[in-house]
């Protein structure tokens, strides 16, 4: 459905839902070779469970199909029209924004999503803009620098608290209404279907804690003083 241009703008994407990706480069019997690797992540952008080869998940995931799907989206926004109203929406946003939590506000109710990558520190390294409406997953950079990674930092390096990079706000859909964010649970609960597959059950053994029992209290006989 997405259209994107760079590996970081597919990362940005994947994360709205909690699911990391990652290149991964080696050789075999001097052979070189490259993949993608898939992940689920908690609201901490953090692995949960094993991660997992494209190959599993079907050619359609692999690095040759994304490197297709890169080349076809450069095509695509070329010039910059597909992106015109995109940047239209986020200036719009950012001329009342004084806050990074307004930004994201305004943003979600013209159906985008703001992606930032931080530092340890917390400096803004990273901008993504991700437009529902019109299917398109840009850098800021590319808009422009006041929509960049720096300009961002600048204008809200004295927000506070640091907000999740992984908690973005609900998709909306073609018709309008929102459809609810898949929440971590279920994305757990998918990974460990698919993380069977590599995983080996431990005998049927249940990892449940046993209940305690409660301890009979002592009886008293006589007069109780």
């Amino acid at each position: 459905m997405y259209r994107f241009q760079s590996f970081a703008e597919y990362r940005a994407l994947l994360s709205l839902y909690n699911i990391g990706v990652e290149k991964v480069e080696g050789s075999n019997k001097g052979h070189r070779y490259q993949g993608l690797i898939y992940s689920a992540l908690d609201d901490k952008g953090s692995r949960v469970g094993k991660p997992l080869k494209s190959s599993l998940l079907g050619k359609s995931t692999g690095i040759a199909h994304l490197d297709e799907r890169m080349k076809q989206s450069v095509e695509a926004l070329k010039g910059g029209k597909a992106t015109a109203s995109t940047k239209a929406a986020i200036s719009g946003a950012m001329k009342t924004a004084r806050t990074e939590s307004h930004l994201r506000e305004a943003l979600h109710g013209k159906g985008i999503d703001l992606v930032l990558r931080r530092t340890d520190q917390g400096r803004i390294y990273g901008a993504t803009f991700i437009d529902h409406k019109n299917d398109t997953v840009v850098n800021g950079s590319r808009l422009g620098k006041e929509f960049s990674a720096n300009a961002l930092n600048s204008r809200f390096a004295d927000n506070s608290p640091r907000e999740d990079l992984h908690a973005p706000h609900r998709k909306p859909s073609a018709a309008g209404h929102t459809v609810p964010k898949p929440d971590l649970g279920s994305v757990a609960q998918a990974a460990g279907g698919l993380l069977s597959i590599l995983t080996p059950d431990t005998d049927g053994q249940n990892n449940q804690p046993m209940p305690r029992k409660r301890k009979k209290k002592k009886r008293r006989y006589g007069r109780q003083m």
